[in-house]
């Protein structure tokens, strides 16, 4: 059996079966998204301790500790997104996914120059182009045809503020994409476990929506300190430098 169709078989059986489970809500969404996590963990681990490699020990514990931290505050991300409404999540890896077929299929069919061959050798511009557009026409459709809205300007939705937002998780998605292959190869291995049949492992399969996590918790954090400040008393001497931003 070739990679693409054990690619696809995996992707028709566990896209829909996630996409169910999701959908179910509590408490059947945070718990997939908690295996999902300590599946992560366990992978992570096993890639900095346990997969043979020269590494020093304190730079295996220093890999680890910042793969853990970029782990970790991506499934906080992740988890806030459920506990908001599962449909966010279920539009956000829509997009995701979207866009690593995309990327797979054009690349495979056109072809071209490679784009960052000493991280990605296989990733080529045609598919990166493909994908960025394959995921961002799958924004427009789930906006203009559905009530998945990613956001909110002054109470009503505008689609232009939303495509901007569509087309950065398409960004991220394949930046994430390019970190799991580049990290891969620092440790030498050509995936991080065998789990699923043409993808790998589970951060194989999820080094996407990790990115758009990770990325969406720092602006939530952000976000978070840009109020408090706002709304901090006037004597707080200390946030004054930072209420005109």
């Amino acid at each position: 059996m070739t990679t693409f169709i054990k690619r696809a078989l995996s992707t028709l059986i566990l896209g829909p079966l996630t996409i169910l489970i999701l959908w179910m809500g509590f408490p059947y969404a945070q718990s997939l998204i908690g295996l999902l996590f300590v599946m992560c963990f366990i992978e992570w681990f096993r890639l900095c301790f346990v997969t043979e490699n020269d590494q020093q020990n304190w730079r295996k514990v220093l890999w680890f500790s910042f793969g853990t931290g970029y782990i970790v505050f991506s499934f906080i991300a992740i988890f806030y997104f459920v506990y908001l409404s599962p449909g966010i999540l279920i539009g956000i890896l829509s997009l995701v996914w979207a866009s690593d077929i995309g990327a797979y299929l054009v690349g495979m069919i056109v072809g071209g120059p490679k784009c960052f061959p000493t991280m990605s050798p296989n990733k080529t511009w045609s598919g990166v182009c493909g994908g960025f557009m394959m995921s961002v026409g799958t924004g427009y459709l789930l906006i203009t045809h559905t009530d998945w809205k990613v956001f909110n300007l002054d109470g009503s939705y505008s689609l232009q503020a939303n495509l901007i937002v569509v087309a950065c998780i398409a960004l991220i998605s394949q930046l994430g994409d390019l970190l799991e292959s580049s990290v891969k190869r620092h440790f030498r291995v050509k995936d991080t476990g065998n789990l699923i049949p043409g993808h790998g492992g589970i951060l194989d399969r999820l080094d996407s929506p990790i990115a758009v996590g990770f990325v969406s918790f720092v602006c939530i954090v952000m976000n978070i300190f840009y109020t408090f400040i706002q709304t901090a008393p006037s004597g707080a001497i200390i946030f004054r430098p930072f209420a005109s931003f």
